[in-house]
């Protein structure tokens, strides 16, 4: 038995979320681990005998009790980190978009944005 399966993860409110956020819920467990590979089993080993909670809700909830070794998380909070982070890379690919192009494209580009 690997390090991950110790760990209970409640995704029983993904059942019903209508929220685009289920997909970025549902694969949460696996992310956090997959991030830093080199460290997966320290990971698995702090959380270790931990629970997991997604919640479907709108309110912002992301808390950790240490007591319990308990991880709470919301729908709330993976939209806003879903909604940031695709922001971040329209932005980031516009800004690439502008470096490649001269400047008169430039100047198309930024009258097409007003």
């Amino acid at each position: 038995m690997d390090q991950q399966s110790k760990m209970t993860v409640d995704k029983s409110s993904l059942a019903h979320m209508t929220s685009p956020a289920k997909h970025v819920l549902d694969l949460l467990p696996q992310a956090a681990a997959a991030t830093v590979t080199e460290r997966r089993d320290e990971f698995w080993g702090q959380h270790a005998n931990g629970s997991l909670l997604i919640i479907d809700t709108p309110d912002f909830i992301l808390d950790v009790e240490p007591s319990s070794r308990q991880i709470r998380i919301s729908r709330r909070v993976a939209e806003v980190v879903w909604c940031a982070t695709y922001a971040y890379t329209a932005v980031w690919r516009l800004l690439m978009q502008t470096d490649r192009l001269g400047s008169e494209e430039n100047t198309k580009l930024e009258e097409g944005t007003r």
